[in-house]
């Protein structure tokens, strides 16, 4: 309040100043000089006419005592706040009752706000004790606010439809509760834009909190403090900022709408940090105010002020008198993504985009580097038939599931039950906002609040339990059943368009056809049933009445030979509609779990092993998204059998008992009843690329299999959707690269022709990559598509004719890919970011990738290369072929040399395993031709070598592969065969050179005691081939047989017999 030393002010004094030009008001006592403000206030000039619109509002009670209007809206330190002080005049004079009683009401009529009613209303008001749901606090709402108010905060835009959605598509999902868990102690305490706080809720930004009670925000800031819940302070809010927030010690963000006039937005912002927000929300789903007819049938009875310096206003108009869509109109239309740096060069705080409505813009937003998106449409407030708020988190989940891993989401909107905030943080929510509820109960003060929170918290406490989850951790998709929303989706879906076909076909509408009762059932689709008895020898056509619709990639009149020839023969298209559609069925009734082979316990055992170990490494887990067992349930069978084979593989003991067998079978089975199938998915594709990885004797059929399949699914055709900005495709696009490095990977390793071209995605990873749908783990798995792209050119420039040596013309061109590589590092390396639980092997990796590559394309100068030869190396073979040596030597140091490398090992795919052994077995086949040339074959072909070091370095490679054989997978993983083998050519080295010439055998030992070979079965046959009986007359060529035979090692007898870590004679192909 300004000195107590003003001036007395009399009521004739006070009357003298009634005009726009001398416009004094009396406000609580103290009277105030507007002159200068009013004309620049909303309220006091209409901004389109700029005619004065004095009797509206401030020039309406000028000269008169404006105390009951005021007060009914704004905080009494408002004028304080926002005025300077020697705006205000002085203090009313009270002796004289008789003058003072001529200005207390203004010259026209006027009706208290906060008390005019359209109808009679139930005398008194509930007690607060009887209120115990939101229900309640509304419906109390709407017997106790005014007309004006209660339309103000339950208004909607135009019919109220996404009002109503956001309530009632919480109530089409459906919960999956746990029985039998120990959920006596929970925990729902989370963390929110780093603050942590006690529960996943926070208040809303709600605007002029003070037309539900006298204290408004206040009462809400003093109800959320009790708790630690957080609250939003909208622009619009009825009192200062800096009174809110000083009032209770507790945590608070800020709302903001961006203003026409950004210097506005900027003092905003900067008082926002000044008082301590932790974080502003800017809203961005609402460029211009919406259409709410509620709020417009109810005639204000006054106009409505927001503090400055926003200058919002309210009040009648020709277009109604909605308190939203006047208060709006300072709000900038022209916000857009660029002016994301004029907000971060603003403040300093998190930002938080509210009313992000697609998974677009959320891609965007990450793409931005915006700290966390606000789901929600404002309430249904804004532009009606928006997407409900919770149908938004399942657009991200179906579209970018990745993206909740790198942005902070939240919800807003139909939140009124603790199951609904379950739902939310089951779809991946942080934590949820309530908005309207707070006011609600706000008409009851602090105490009003603090009883809404209890109840919600009662609520969800009560949902954790008897869901069986005693940690917020434990919260995922698998626990709800989506079957209902999404059927309703979809009925929506097919009755629009439906009703679009018949009338473009002219035919009469829907209601007019009869109802329709096929006499079909649908045939079960066992999971784990004989491959023999799901097909028929010869399949009979599908056959139709019509042909199929048009589908979206359909090119119209020119289309593919086969198109036609369904469309003129009427049979079913194998790319149109299954007749059994695969979600109708559930996957967990008839997976590993349900049939016995595994226990719930196991089976979470195994999915953490290959999320910890195996999925990290790929990519970020791109390929695999699904995060719990309950998720991973619910997809594709023979997605889940792969996750559990490949995680019993790499598990000591092979997850115990016969599971590794069990699963491996189950695969097998499922995977030849896929290949002949018509009906697959997404996830069928991720189960063969994740076999294809791992599975050594199924690689190349899988990768060939998972090829044709993603084919028949037009996969190849999703990168020009995403060009085209469908980013519903990125996902597919991501599945189809990693399918490209699949191929490549066993293309190369069997040196046989690709199923792959180099097509349009292969060459567009940079465009990909700049698209909005980009992720972290984009970076590395593009990486790998570049690089193969480059060696599936030299592949193909040098062919697979191992008896070819490269002529001089090719060992020119072999430097032109040399290039090409050093210059693929240089561009990714940087790229590559460290990664939690991984470290640094992303770059790491990069570097790995590099070594192999260069080993490949130089090893390929020895190829066809005969000694003994008087003839020497030329000067290209020669700097070739030093730089294979090298770049095997550097790969097996990097494997053994930095530690992140090492833990990975027992989580790398297969082929960096073949490429580790192809890199052993030839700088030990170099080294016993070396041993026997001694300083002829030096002078015979230019080169120098270590025979110690090789050794050295070879036996270390052994060690290491050998402990993590022995003690982080299974018995039957390819690494014990690559170790006997890479031990059994040792020996037989030091048969033909004899030890001396071997030197370095301390790294042979481990524990004090000499490293046998078990040299038995395959691992004898691989050295065998790769060492020969004996070395005189070697011929050095890129054959890769004997090292594909490892990858093909026991035939399709893969587990055919349980063997013991000594005993490999099991792994051998049957006689």
């Amino acid at each position: 309040m300004a000195p107590n030393n003003k001036k007395k002010v009399s009521v004739d004094e006070l009357q003298l100043h009634a005009s726009p030009e001398k416009c004094w008001l009396l406000v609580n006592g103290a009277v105030w000089d507007l002159s200068e403000f009013a004309p620049e206030h909303p309220g006091g000039v209409d901004g389109k006419s700029q005619d004065p619109v004095a009797w509206r509002i401030i020039h309406r009670h000028a000269g008169r005592d404006a105390s009951a209007v005021y007060n009914s809206i704004h905080a009494s330190s408002l004028l304080e706040n926002e005025l300077d002080g020697s705006k205000m005049i002085g203090y009313i004079a009270k002796d004289d009752s008789a003058s003072l009683s001529k200005i207390l009401i203004p010259p026209e009529k006027s009706v208290e706000l906060t008390t005019v009613t359209p109808k009679e209303k139930p005398k008194g008001r509930r007690p607060l004790q009887s209120i115990i749901s939101t229900y309640d606090f509304e419906e109390a709402a709407s017997e106790n606010l005014s007309a004006k108010a209660w339309a103000f905060f339950s208004s909607a835009a135009t019919d109220c439809i996404t009002k109503r959605a956001n309530e009632a598509y919480f109530d089409r999902i459906w919960l999956r509760p746990r029985i039998m868990k120990d959920v006596k102690e929970i925990r729902y305490d989370t963390k929110m834009l780093g603050v942590s706080i006690p529960m996943p809720l926070f208040a809303s930004p709600t605007a002029m909190a003070k037309l539900t009670h006298q204290d408004g925000e206040l009462a809400i800031a003093k109800g959320c403090s009790k708790f630690g819940i957080p609250q939003t302070i909208s622009t619009n809010a009825s009192f200062p900022m800096a009174e809110i927030t000083s009032s209770v010690d507790n945590t608070f963000f800020f709302q903001l709408y961006v203003n026409k006039d950004r210097i506005a937005s900027e003092k905003l912002l900067r008082q926002a940090e000044a008082c301590g927000m932790r974080a502003v929300f800017v809203t961005v789903d609402q460029p211009t105010p919406g259409k709410r007819e509620a709020d417009e049938r109810v005639k204000a009875e006054g106009t409505v002020l927001a503090p400055t310096p926003n200058g919002a206003t309210a009040s009648n108009d020709k277009k109604g008198s909605s308190l939203g869509r006047t208060m709006a109109g300072f709000i900038d239309p022209t916000l857009n993504w660029g002016d994301i740096k004029w907000i971060r060069k603003s403040t300093t705080l998190p930002l938080v985009l509210k009313g992000v409505q697609t998974a677009e813009d959320v891609l965007l937003a990450v793409k931005h580097g915006i700290d966390g998106v606000l789901l929600g449409n404002h309430g249904g407030r804004s532009l009606d038939t928006s997407p409900p708020s919770i149908m938004i988190l399942l657009e991200l989940h179906q579209k970018c599931p990745d993206v909740f891993n790198h942005i902070e989401i939240f919800l807003d909107g139909g939140i009124r039950r603790g199951t609904d905030m379950f739902k939310a943080l089951c779809l991946g929510a942080r934590a949820v906002g309530m908005g309207r509820h707070f006011l609600y109960a706000a008409n009851y003060g602090p105490e009003g609040v603090e009883q809404l929170i209890e109840i919600m918290q009662d609520e969800f406490e009560t949902t954790m339990r008897m869901m069986g989850c005693d940690d917020l951790s434990q919260l995922h998709p698998g626990m709800l059943n989506l079957w209902k929303a999404q059927a309703t989706t979809q009925i929506h879906q097919l009755q629009a368009a439906v009703a679009a076909l018949l009338q473009r076909t002219q035919l009469p509408d829907l209601p007019n056809f009869h109802e329709f009762h096929p006499n079909t059932t649908s045939p079960t689709d066992s999971a784990i049933g004989n491959v023999s008895t799901t097909e028929s020898v010869i399949a009979p056509y599908d056959m139709r009445e019509s042909s199929p619709d048009r589908q979206a990639d359909d090119p119209g009149l020119v289309q593919a030979p086969m198109s036609n020839l369904y469309e003129l023969t009427k049979a079913t298209h194998p790319l149109g509609p299954p007749s059994v559609p695969r979600h109708i069925r559930l996957a967990s009734e008839q997976d590993l779990i349900a049939s016995g082979v595994l226990s719930i316990s196991c089976a979470e055992q195994l999915l953490s092993r290959f999320l910890t170990n195996q999925n990290p490494l790929l990519w970020g887990g791109i390929i695999f998204p699904y995060q719990s067992l309950d998720a991973l349930r619910c997809t594709s069978v023979l997605l889940s059998t792969a996750i559990f084979t490949i995680a019993s593989l790499h598990s000591p003991g092979g997850g115990g008992g016969d599971v590794l067998q069990k699963c491996y079978d189950t695969y097998i089975s499922l995977v030849s009843r896929s290949s002949l199938s018509r009906n697959h998915s997404l996830d069928d594709i991720r189960a063969l690329i994740l076999g294809a990885f791992y599975l050594p004797n199924l690689s190349w059929r899988l990768s060939g299999q998972a090829a044709r399949m993603a084919a028949e699914m037009n996969i190849h055709q999703s990168f020009h959707k995403v060009m085209n900005g469908d980013m519903r495709h990125a996902e597919r696009v991501r599945l189809w690269y990693a399918l490209f490095v699949c191929d490549r990977h066993f293309s190369m390793a069997y040196l046989r022709p690709s199923a792959m071209a180099d097509d349009a995605a292969v060459k567009g990873v940079e465009r990909f990559l700049e698209c909005t749908s980009s992720v972290p783990g984009d970076v590395r798995v593009c990486a790998q598509v570049a690089l193969f792209k480059i060696l599936s050119e030299a592949h193909m420039e040098y062919g697979s004719d191992q008896a070819a040596p490269l002529t001089e013309a090719d060992l020119d061109k072999l430097r032109a890919y040399n290039t090409a590589i050093e210059q693929w590092r240089m561009l990714w390396q940087p790229r590559s970011f460290d990664v939690a639980g991984i470290g640094s092997y992303p770059s790491k990796g990069v570097v790995l990738y590099y070594h192999f590559a260069r080993f490949q394309l130089n090893s390929l100068a020895l190829r066809g290369v005969r000694w003994p030869s008087d003839e020497p190396l030329c000067l290209n073979r020669r700097e070739a072929a030093m730089a294979a040596i090298s770049a095997a030597m550097s790969t097996l140091l990097h494997i053994t040399g930095e530690e992140d490398m090492r833990r990975a090992l027992n989580g790398v795919p297969l082929f960096t395993h073949t490429m580790i052994a192809f890199c052993a077995t030839f700088l030990l086949k170099v080294a016993a031709i070396w041993a026997r040339g001694g300083d002829h074959l030096s002078q015979s072909l230019g080169l120098g070598f270590n025979l110690a070091e090789i050794v050295s370095l070879a036996r270390r490679t052994a060690d290491l592969l050998a402990r993590v054989a022995e003690e982080e997978v299974s018995e039957k993983h390819l690494m014990r065969l690559i170790v006997a083998g890479i031990r059994e050519m040792l020996q037989r080295l030091a048969l033909a050179v004899g030890d001396d010439a071997m030197e370095a055998r301390p790294a042979g030992k481990e524990a004090g005691r000499e490293q046998k070979a078990d040299g038995t079965g395959a691992a004898v046959d691989f050295a065998t081939v790769q060492m020969g009986d004996g070395i005189d007359g070697m011929i050095y060529n890129m054959d890769l047989h004997s090292l594909a035979g490892l990858l093909e090692y026991g035939s399709d007898q893969f587990l055919d017999t349980f063997v013991s870590s000594n005993e490999l004679d099991a792994w051998d192909a049957p006689s």
